[in-house]
């Protein structure tokens, strides 16, 4: 077993795709960074007759390219469900109104596009709440660290925070609580991980 970091870079990924393409495995499991940034590496490795399990995003945008691409299974949760059911339950937190920030991750993701569409069907419901700020966070703690810092000093007024990883929750989380905010602003993240749950437990995310 070999594990290759993209580190949030599809150009970094796409070489780690064309190294694993030199070399010889049983198969490869794969996380893309980012829709149709991989397909030179994915293809390359496909060539070898190496098989590919694609996991969370697609490798194409085009759901339909997606599924015709040979790779030997995708999988990947309902995103938009996701998104849609964590935001009931901030709204709910924060009695349906006041100021919201969305958290994203990177854009080309295409799980990303799912909760965001699954966010925007939820709060369309409640006029009382309105979205602020949407700038992604990139999926990465240090980007939403400095992030976070900027915006509650821009919105000293938001209830709540919608992001799209549990630990870009977890990364606000600190932030929140340096600036003695952790009573007036609930935040949520999606995932389920291990730490995430222990934090709800204790009240740090919703």
């Amino acid at each position: 077993t070999q594990v290759f970091d993209g580190a949030f870079d599809p150009g970094k990924q796409l070489e780690a795709l064309l190294a694993v393409a030199e070399q010889d495995f049983d198969f490869v499991i794969l996380q893309p960074v980012s829709s149709d940034a991989l397909i030179d590496g994915t293809d390359a490795i496909l060539a070898k007759g190496m098989p590919i399990v694609n996991m969370d995003t697609r490798l194409l945008q085009d759901p339909q390219a997606n599924l015709d691409y040979p790779t030997l299974t995708f999988i990947e949760p309902d995103n938009i469900y996701m998104g849609s059911t964590v935001a009931e339950e901030l709204f709910k937190a924060i009695d349906y109104k006041g100021e919201v920030i969305h958290t994203r991750g990177q854009l080309g993701h295409t799980g990303s596009q799912g909760r965001y569409e699954g966010f925007q069907r939820a709060v369309a419901k409640y006029p009382d709440i309105k979205v602020v700020d949407e700038t992604p966070g990139e999926w990465q703690t240090e980007v939403v660290s400095n992030l976070w810092q900027d915006l509650l000093q821009r919105y000293p007024n938001v209830v709540g925070g919608f992001f799209h990883s549990d630990d870009m929750a977890l990364a606000a989380a600190p932030i929140i609580e340096a600036a003695g905010m952790e009573d007036q602003v609930k935040i949520v993240g999606i995932d389920g991980q291990k730490n995430a749950c222990e934090a709800i437990l204790v009240g740090r995310l919703t």
